[in-house]
């Protein structure tokens, strides 16, 4: 069935549907800045902004046990 946007509309979740446990995730953000590097050195570095960023995730996997 199509809604009035075109859509069809997502089925709703059955009662006993439920998220796994997977493993856990784990992240890090990072972000430096730096604004007028050289304060008097030249007006080139006056205004010079440096900055640094960076990201990462990493996903731990459970292991099943098996009995």
């Amino acid at each position: 069935m199509i809604n009035d946007a075109g859509v069809a509309p997502h089925p709703p979740a059955a009662p006993n549907q439920a998220f796994d446990t997977v493993g856990g995730l784990h992240t890090a953000t990072a972000f430096v800045s730096v604004n007028g590097i050289g304060d008097g050195w030249s007006e080139f570095t006056d205004d010079t902004l440096i900055f640094v960023s960076g990201a990462m995730s990493k996903i731990t996997r459970m292991v099943e046990k098996q009995c």
